[in-house]
């Protein structure tokens, strides 16, 4: 009889050390989930900034580039205005030559 109610009671401690070991698992399994879509709410909030950053970037890049285009072109038309300038005053002094005071 005593043999019995020791394996009786042996099996009853296992029987508990297993729920505690399964109850141990099930709550690390529900702080890993919650850290796990803690996780993914900033992902998102980081994919959502990125994603309005790169917008902003591409605006900025889209407002360089005109400005680029305006630079060139308004180097362009200086050079231009230097060049009739020039010609100009080289038309002056040829007039000067030609017409006696």
């Amino acid at each position: 009889y005593m043999g019995i109610v020791q394996k009786e009671m042996k099996r009853e401690e296992i029987e508990e050390d297993m729920v505690n070991y399964a109850s141990m698992l099930k709550n690390h399994a529900l702080n890993f989930k919650h850290k796990l879509n803690a996780d993914t709410k900033v992902i998102d909030d980081i994919s959502d900034r990125q994603n309005t950053n790169l917008s902003k970037t591409n605006k900025e890049s889209k407002r360089l580039q005109n400005l680029m285009d305006m630079a060139s072109g308004t180097l362009c038309s200086k050079f231009f205005m230097f060049l009739v300038a020039l010609l100009l005053f080289a038309g002056t002094i040829v007039m000067l030559q030609i017409i006696p005071y």
